[in-house]
């Protein structure tokens, strides 16, 4: 190998429902992470703090 190195692309597919956020589809993890500009640890923290609703995720995370 001459030591190149390929970077993976990562998906951000958006979701199907926008009112609620499924931290077990990692595609939708990518999407929301860079929607609310936060890391996945922040999201998955959120999402067991405050449930799964977008507004209420949005709100604790202080993206209203």
């Amino acid at each position: 190998m001459l030591g190149f190195k390929f970077k993976r692309k990562i998906e951000k597919k958006a979701p199907i429902n926008y009112s609620e956020i499924n931290i077990f589809e990692q595609n939708e993890v990518n999407w929301w992470c860079q929607e609310l500009k936060c890391t996945e640890e922040e999201l998955t923290y959120a999402v067991n703090k405050v449930g799964v609703y977008t507004t209420n995720i949005k709100r604790y995370l202080g993206a209203y």
